[in-house]
């Protein structure tokens, strides 16, 4: 599975993880996110399901965006990708003007890359139509890298905590021209009835499916 991964991850992970050691499955993530493939994935708590798509991030031209419902995560994980040497930033309508003006001056400026890698906002602020213009804008130029889902569950109506706002991460995507950035789906519990429908709300293409339980690891493919 390393042999799918290109030189520039692994001088990522010693540049910016020089603490970590990749799991299996966090490395078959970041190899199908890197090959533009959607994927999902199952993994228990603790687990390091960020990873996959942070070190995909900076390997990755342009803007990978996080759509979460949990704005004191959001902020930890800003925190620690700062701490980290890895510009990212949350656009919430609380921000300050002067700093939200920054950040979109930063995501529509036409020459050379955005100065942000990460870019988290919640389900509501992805309906915001200046952000959906934003995130085309960004497709346009071929600086949306990609798109991740966290607590993907929320997407179900079967899931534990449905969010209507999350059906919106789908059609916004579904909205773009192709080719269509790959689509990450993250969620620490999922029968396969939340499964099936989350793949199918968020219109996934045949996603790689990586699942773990707390003590037996599996990996299979998914044909949705």
């Amino acid at each position: 599975m390393t042999d799918d991964l290109p030189k520039e991850f692994w001088a990522v992970l010693g540049l910016h993880w020089p603490d970590l050691t990749p799991k299996p499955l966090q490395l078959e993530g970041c190899a199908a996110l890197l090959r533009g493939e959607d994927c999902l994935a199952v993994l228990p708590t603790g687990f390091g399901k960020s990873f996959i798509y942070q070190s995909a991030a900076v390997c990755s031209r342009g803007v990978t965006v996080v759509v979460t419902p949990l704005l004191a995560l959001a902020e930890d994980q800003v925190r620690s990708l700062d701490d980290r040497g890895i510009a990212a930033a949350l656009l919430t309508s609380s921000m300050r003007a002067e700093r939200k003006q920054q950040l979109l001056d930063d995501l529509k400026a036409e020459d050379g890359e955005p100065e942000t890698r990460l870019l988290y906002l919640t389900p509501e602020g992805l309906q915001a139509p200046a952000t959906a213009a934003v995130l085309r804008r960004l497709h346009v130029r071929g600086r949306l890298a990609a798109i991740v889902v966290d607590e993907a569950h929320c997407v179900s109506q079967w899931g534990h905590s449905f969010r209507p706002e999350y059906l919106r991460v789908g059609e916004l995507r579904k909205a773009l021209p192709p080719p269509v950035p790959p689509l990450v789906a993250l969620t620490a519990t999922a029968t396969p009835r939340v499964r099936d429908d989350l793949i199918r709300q968020l219109g996934m293409r045949s996603p790689k499916v990586l699942s773990a339980s707390a003590d037996r690891p599996n990996l299979f493919w998914e044909v949705a």
